[in-house]
Order: C-alpha cells, then structure tokens, then sequence
C-alpha cells in the first residue's frame, strides 16, 4: 500500500478575497468552495492522501479545515486535521482566535500545534512554512492582486523550491 500523504494549505484571510467573503451565497464563492471540497475529495479517493494542515484564519485556511472536518464526519472516518497557530497566545493579539468559530474548529481537530509558546508579534509566514515543510501537496489559495500578503510572500518563496504545489488564483472565478 502506498504511504500515507499529507496535504497542506495555505491561504488569503477574508479581507484578502477578491469578492465579498461573507456573501456566502456569491456564485464565485460558491464554485471556489466546490472546487476545494471536490479537490479535497479526489485527493483521499486517488491519492492516499489522510492527513490535513492548516491554519485558521477565517478565510481559505477555515474553509479548508471545515471542508476537511464535513468529510471526516459524513465519509472518511480515517483522515486526520492538524491545525498550526502561530502562537499560544494567538487570541490576546487576534480576538477573533478566542470565537468561537476558531474554538470549534480546535476542538474538532486532531491535532493542535503552536509555533511558539509566546510573542508579541505571531509570525503568519512562520507557520505557513511549517505548513508547507510538513506537507507532501500544498494548496495555495491566493489574490494574485495582493502581492503584500504572508500567502503571497510565502507562495514567492516555495514556488523556486522541489514541493509539489497547487495554486488557486481566486481572481479566477
């Protein structure tokens, strides 16, 4: 049998989309969703892909991991989610990592892990390389119009390495 693979994914906060992220009903939004899930789904099928990481961010990062999350609870009993934060104290600097939709998506996961105990600055491309150096396939869900972001910089970075990626250009739908 072949080994089992993970997929990372890294991607644009909601501020970053190239439509109004909380229109969740925007037929943009909905096909960039039913790609991922459908990609999501090719991957456990066809590829022996079980193991999921991400951050999240609300944004690709959470849609990610409750795609991931729907597919665990409804058919694929065996696949895992790992969630990176940047660090432990993630909610002081970042309210919305103490809502509760980050606190759901936690306490779903099957792993936490936290770059660092402390900082008063969290490192969004840090954990983004973490991401990328666990993974066997990286995702990458990006504004290309957006060339400041810690997705943009990071995607800059990995692109000259030897990792499988993926890019999903969100200005695309």
């Amino acid at each position: 049998m072949n080994e089992i693979k993970t997929c990372g994914m890294i991607g644009i906060d909601k501020k970053e989309f190239p439509w109004r992220y909380s229109n969740k009903n925007n037929s943009r939004h909905q096909k960039y969703l039913s790609e991922m899930s459908s990609r999501l789904n090719d991957l456990i099928r066809n590829e022996n892909v079980k193991h999921f990481i991400c951050g999240a961010d609300d944004g690709a990062n959470r849609d990610f991991a409750n795609i991931v999350i729907g597919l665990k609870h409804n058919t694929y009993k065996d696949i895992t989610l790992e969630i990176v934060i940047p660090f432990r104290d993630m909610p002081k600097y970042d309210p919305e990592y103490g809502a509760k939709p980050v606190t759901n998506i936690v306490a779903q996961a099957d792993s936490v892990k936290y770059i660092i105990n402390n900082s008063s600055a969290p490192d969004v491309i840090d954990r983004n390389l973490h991401i990328a150096y666990k993974s066997d396939l990286l995702f990458i869900f990006l504004n290309e119009r957006k060339k400041r972001s810690a997705t943009f910089n990071t995607y800059a970075f990995l692109k000259n390495l030897d990792k499988p990626l993926e890019l999903f250009t969100l200005n695309d739908y």
